[in-house]
């Protein structure tokens, strides 16, 4: 894991010195990282709760839920922001 995590590092420092996947702060990126750390330790009574906890983590990332639903759409089809979200992943999963 932790060679995966100093890649996808290293991968990110790259595309962020060539200008890539720069139109998304690193905010968004942490909230992300943060969501998906926090998600699995969490049992939710409805689908209504899992939107709630995700819009507290938007709220206390000053990011706004157009920003991150625009970040989401491109997910899939930018590897540059799955690197910068692995990364962040790793460093803040590692410090929960």
């Amino acid at each position: 894991m932790r060679r995966i995590a100093t890649v996808a590092i290293a991968i990110a420092a790259v595309l962020a010195a060539c200008g890539v996947g720069t139109s998304f702060p690193d905010e968004v990126i942490a909230a992300e990282a943060t969501w998906l750390c926090d998600l699995p330790r969490f049992a939710y009574d409805d689908a209504s709760a899992i939107e709630a906890e995700l819009d507290q983590i938007l709220t206390q990332a000053a990011v706004p839920r157009s920003t991150y639903d625009e970040f989401k759409s491109q997910l899939d089809e930018r590897p540059e922001l799955r690197a910068r979200v692995a990364a962040s992943f790793a460093e803040i999963c590692r410090e929960a």
